[in-house]
């Protein structure tokens, strides 16, 4: 064992013994669910099999060496599954207390990026478990993107020592919930996705690989306004959502800086929300672009949106990264034809970088960019802890906020603004004719 990981893992027992800590708790019920798990219960509601139900219970008894069997088996039946791959390595530590990151996800109400999620956070556990000299467990937890439920998974992360890092959550409204129990604990939180500009003021200890929704704001109204030559927009928004909230007012702004405007907005959380009403209001108003700023709970409202726009004079819409979604595809389909969403990164806008061979090897397939910001989360977490000892939780804030911190991601180099948000531009995609998704239509990087 190196120096450092000595230190590491002594630090961690020391505390852990202060508090009782360990995971004892882990699969307590949080809001009547099992949330937490490091592999003794099963998170995820997709992708069971009868190996995986045999290695959960294997683990729970501590009978570690059959669990890996199980896990993987199980991966032989889906190596597309993260979260077996997460728990097979959590096994392979075989109990003793080391430092464990905490994730958070939607795992029961939005599955999709749960899995997405867990996908960059299983292959950076992968490697860095590997490759380096201080391994890692990481324990799922369940929040449902809900305020509250989001909340209690906080207040029960912070009570255990050994937690040293979370990543997550998934929504703004989760994680600005959540963010003043991580700050006044100083647990570092790393969001691969919420992009409200109000976590930029959330507290110390919060942090993000995705930019804030200052960035898509400007990269949408600059093309609209620049590529486009449209300058008059009808804003479809979620005004119950702190984060399309925030992309709407950020949006609004810069495109009237530039000399836009946006002649009307519409909450596609009001009851009497009709899509197929929104053309006649364009044209009515005098709009000459749709913007379509769902949060995920409203993007198939958005989505009849724009196939009703796609029935008549055809509008050309642009959305936010929440519109970046499958099923705007599947749904879509040929409405969505050149719709452009701005995204933080796109797999074919970099194809030679070595995260998109290796995350093809690993998932047997292309992954996008909430993995590849969560894969950047791990590494910029685990970057500040071989900086950080011996380790402490306030100790691991100090490094990410140091000036000059960086780490090597899968999007390139991860740096933080003083605010805690990331640095670095956008990606606009547009949907095309193709053949990748299994939908006929693609979305592709926008030259």
């Amino acid at each position: 064992m190196s120096k450092e990981a000595a230190i590491l893992i002594g630090s961690v027992l020391i505390t852990a013994g202060v508090t009782g800590g360990g995971f004892w708790w882990l699969s307590r019920q949080v809001g009547g669910t099992a949330a937490i798990s490091q592999g003794e219960t099963l998170i995820l509601t997709t992708d069971r099999n009868p190996n995986k139900e045999r290695a959960a219970a294997a683990v729970a008894q501590g009978q570690y060496p059959q669990a890996i069997a199980a896990w993987e088996a199980s991966l032989q039946q889906n190596p597309n599954d993260p979260e077996a791959v997460i728990f097979a390595n959590n096994a392979r530590l075989a109990g003793g207390v080391i430092p464990t990151l905490a994730v958070v996800v939607p795992a029961t109400t939005a599955t999709t990026a749960a899995r997405e999620l867990l996908r960059g956070v299983a292959q950076a556990q992968q490697e860095l478990n590997a490759n380096s000299r201080l391994p890692f467990r990481v324990a799922i937890a369940n929040d449902e993107n809900k305020p509250d439920l989001a909340k209690a998974v906080a207040a029960q992360l912070v009570q255990d020592s050994t937690v040293l890092g979370v990543i997550g959550h998934f929504g703004s409204e989760a994680s600005l919930a959540a963010a003043p129990i991580y700050t006044q604990a100083q647990l570092p939180m790393i969001s691969a996705t919420s992009t409200s500009t109000q976590l930029s003021t959330a507290g110390s200890a919060v942090l993000r690989t995705v930019p804030s929704d200052r960035f898509t704001a400007e990269a949408l109204a600059r093309y609209a306004l620049n590529t486009l030559k449209r300058r008059r927009a009808l804003v479809l928004f979620n005004a119950d959502s702190a984060y399309s909230q925030s992309l709407k007012t950020e949006f609004t702004t810069a495109l009237a800086a530039s000399g836009g405007q946006a002649l009307g907005e519409i909450n596609l959380a009001a009851p009497d929300f009709q899509g197929s009403a929104v053309p006649a209001q364009a044209q009515r108003l005098g709009a000459d672009f749709l913007v379509l700023l769902p949060n995920t709970a409203t993007l198939e409202p958005a989505l009849t949106a724009a196939i009703a726009n796609a029935q008549g004079p055809r509008l050309p819409v642009v959305g936010g990264d929440s519109v970046y979604n499958p099923k705007t595809l599947e749904i879509g389909g040929a409405a969505a034809r050149d719709l452009v969403v701005a995204v933080p990164w796109h797999i074919d806008a970099d194809p030679t970088a070595r995260f998109v061979e290796s995350s093809r090897r690993q998932w047997r397939g292309d992954v996008n960019w909430r993995t590849a910001l969560a894969y950047d989360a791990v590494q910029a977490w685990h970057t500040a802890l071989g900086l950080t000892l011996p380790p402490t939780r306030s100790g691991l804030v100090a490094t990410l906020r140091t000036p000059g911190f960086q780490a090597v991601g899968a999007t390139g180099l991860v740096r933080f603004l003083p605010s805690g948000d990331r640095n670095r531009p956008m990606q606009l995609v547009r949907v095309v004719p193709g053949n990748r998704s299994g939908f006929g239509f693609d979305f592709v990087p926008v030259p």
